[in-house]
């Protein structure tokens, strides 16, 4: 649906500039530490792609940390973002 808006009704709507990132990206990068989303396989639809490759790149520029798990029935994935200074499977040695 298209409608034309008066200047009023844009004066009223809650709205941001449409971003080049990916929803999913943005997504994730707005998580607090405990916080999880679920990604449906509809919303993130990159061929041969989850989205651990976000995940990836967010943790190799920050301090973040994520845990992508896939859904059972395959309809998408959870991602958690672990607390700050928690790392799963990594060793007191290897910090």
């Amino acid at each position: 649906m298209i409608r034309k808006l008066t200047s009023d009704q844009l004066a009223t709507l809650k709205k941001k500039q449409l971003g080049k990132k990916h929803p999913a990206r943005t997504a994730i990068e707005q998580m607090l530490p405990g916080e999880a989303i679920e990604i449906t396989r509809s919303s993130f639809s990159w061929k041969n792609q989850t989205p651990r490759l976000f995940t990836n790149a967010i943790s190799k520029k920050t301090n973040s940390r994520f845990v992508v798990s896939v859904l059972l029935n395959n309809a998408g994935w959870v991602v958690e973002r672990l607390p700050d200074g928690e790392a799963e499977g990594v060793d007191d040695a290897e910090k």
